[in-house]
């Protein structure tokens, strides 16, 4: 995890974790509350001036609205991209696009459109060869359970359960 010393440790994302309790604390949010005189509010997070995580010194800190905190750290840095299902413009942050939230590198713009392109290639984002197919299909008629098939061809049970189903019509 990180380095420890006399109940403090470092968050592998550079932060300052105050042990105690179950889960232990962030120091910035402590010394932010102790600064206010009360805990922090949900839409409210803590800015390091310097941007460096680790210097919690109270001059260093400043207690911004989450919205305000994030056009800070992103100003203005929004490009315009298509839905990649309908083509939609839309104005996305460009961290949008790292794997954590987009695993084919596109934005959509609502769940409807996501689902629709996710269901036109495979919900792991390739669509089907047609050996492919054929090989899906011989291991279902051979009495392989959707799950086992997931497993070996390294695609969600339910992309299976729909090919399967599709083409048993």
């Amino acid at each position: 995890m990180g380095r420890k010393s006399k109940g403090r440790r470092l968050h592998s994302a550079g932060y300052v974790v105050l042990s105690g309790g179950r889960h232990g604390r962030y120091e910035h949010r402590v010394v932010a509350e102790a600064i206010l005189g009360r805990p922090l509010l949900p839409n409210e997070d803590v800015h390091h001036q310097d941007e460096n995580k680790q210097n919690n010194d109270p001059s260093n800190l400043e207690v911004l609205l989450k919205p305000d905190h994030t056009r800070l750290h992103h100003p203005k840095q929004v490009v315009s991209l298509p839905c990649g299902q309908c083509g939609t413009m839309l104005q996305v942050y460009p961290c949008k696009l790292l794997p954590k939230y987009s695993k084919s590198g596109k934005v959509f713009c609502n769940n409807h459109c996501a689902g629709l392109f996710n269901n036109s290639r495979g919900v792991r984002g390739k669509p089907f060869d047609p050996a492919e197919k054929t090989d899906i299909l011989a291991a279902f008629s051979s009495g392989l359970n959707f799950n086992q098939i997931a497993k070996r061809f390294n695609r969600s049970r339910e992309s299976i359960r729909t090919l399967v189903l599709r083409e048993r019509k």
